[in-house]
C-alpha cells in the first residue's frame, strides 16, 4: 500500500453471510460499477486504488468468469482476505472528505461456529460496519438451507455481542447493511414487489446522456424500501423474524436492502431447471451501490 494511503482516514467494511449467498458476485459488481463510473452519485464518488496483493486482479478475473457463464468456487475462509480498496470523496460543501474505502470479502464460514475464536474472526470482529448476505433463493422453498442461514445470523449476533462486550438489552455501536439477495430470482414469482422495487421518484427523469441510470439514492428511498423487505420477511422466510434480531442487535442501525447482482431483466433459469443459468446474462445489476453509501452515511461521511 502507498504511504499516502496510511495517512488517510479509512473506512473498513466485511462481508458476511453463508457460502453462496451472493457476496463475491455483490463485490464484484460493485467493483465493475466503479469501473464504469457508475458507482458515483452527487453526494459521493469512488475511483479504484491499488489494492494489496492480487485481490483487484482476481476480481477483474471473477468478473470475466461470470460474463463468460462459469460459476464461482467458493471464497476460501481459512485466510484474512486484502481488501479491494477504493478513494473516495464526499459531498459536504464546507468540510469535504477524502478517504479509503476498504471492502473485505470474507468467506461464507468466517462468522460461523467453526471458526469461533480464530484470528479471521477477531479481524472481521474488529469492524464496526457490517455487509450481510440473506439469501432469498434460499427460504421458504428450502427449508435446509434457511435452516442453515438462520444459525449463521445467530452465531454471528453471538460474536459481535461477546467481543463489544456490550451486555444484551442493549445495542452495540454498529451499522448493518442486510442484503436480501437474489431477488431476481424470487420476483418472478412476485411481480409485485419487482414493481415497487424499481418504481422511480414521481417526475424524474434520467439524464440524457445516461438513459438507463437510476436516481441517486436517498434515506427516503432507503427506508422506503426497507419497510418494503420488511413487509415481505414472513412470505420469504416463515417463522424466522430477522428484523427482530437485528434491532436486539444495533438497535436502529441496520437497513433492509434489495439486491440483484445481475439484474432483474435476464432470463436467469435452464429450461426445467431450479438452477440459475449463467449463460446468458447481460449484467445490470440492481442495488450493488446503496449499501456501501448507506454504511458511509452512518460512519458520518456526507453520501445521502
Amino acid at each position: 500500500m502507498a504511504p499516502e494511503q496510511r495517512l488517510t482516514p479509512r473506512i473498513c467494511i466485511p462481508t458476511a453471510g453463508v457460502t453462496e449467498s451472493g457476496k463475491s458476485v455483490w463485490l464484484t459488481m460493485f467493483h465493475r460499477e466503479v469501473e464504469a463510473l457508475r458507482a458515483s452519485t452527487s453526494l459521493v464518488s469512488f475511483q479504484r486504488a491499488e489494492s494489496p496483493g492480487v485481490e483487484a486482479a482476481q476480481f477483474d478475473a471473477i468478473l470475466d468468469d461470470l460474463e463468460s457463464g462459469k460459476k464461482l468456487e467458493a471464497t476460501q475462509a481459512h485466510r484474512i482476505p486484502a481488501p479491494l480498496l477504493f478513494h473516495f470523496s464526499d459531498g459536504d460543501g464546507m468540510f469535504k472528505s477524502n478517504g479509503i474505502l476498504n471492502l473485505f470479502d470474507f468467506g461464507g464460514e468466517t462468522f460461523s461456529k467453526f471458526f469461533n475464536e480464530s484470528p479471521l474472526q477477531k479481524r472481521a470482529q474488529e469492524m464496526d460496519s457490517f455487509v450481510y448476505f440473506i439469501d432469498a433463493s434460499m427460504g421458504a422453498n428450502r427449508p435446509d438451507r434457511m435452516k442453515r442461514q438462520r444459525e449463521q445470523l445467530e452465531n454471528f449476533c453471538k460474536q459481535l455481542r461477546e467481543a463489544s462486550g456490550v451486555p444484551y438489552g442493549q445495542p452495540i455501536d454498529a451499522s448493518v447493511a442486510v442484503c436480501i439477495s437474489k431477488l431476481d430470482i424470487v420476483t418472478d414469482e412476485n411481480p409485485q414487489l419487482e414493481a415497487e422495487l424499481l418504481k422511480v421518484p414521481k417526475g424524474w427523469q434520467p439524464p440524457p446522456d445516461s438513459p438507463g441510470r437510476m436516481p441517486d439514492p436517498t434515506l427516503d428511498r432507503i427506508r422506503e424500501r426497507h419497510e418494503l423487505l420488511a413487509g415481505y420477511q414472513e412470505h420469504f422466510f416463515p417463522g424466522w423474524d430477522i428484523a427482530r434480531q437485528f434491532e436486539a442487535l444495533v438497535g436502529g442501525r441496520y437497513m433492509f436492502f434489495p439486491v440483484s447482482s445481475k439484474g432483474f431483466d435476464n432470463d436467469r433459469r435452464s429450461p426445467d431447471s431450479t438452477e440459475t443459468d449463467f449463460k446468458d446474462w447481460n449484467f445490470n445489476p440492481f442495488g450493488v451501490v446503496e449499501p456501501v453509501v448507506w454504511l458511509m452515511h452512518m460512519t458520518g461521511y456526507k453520501t445521502l
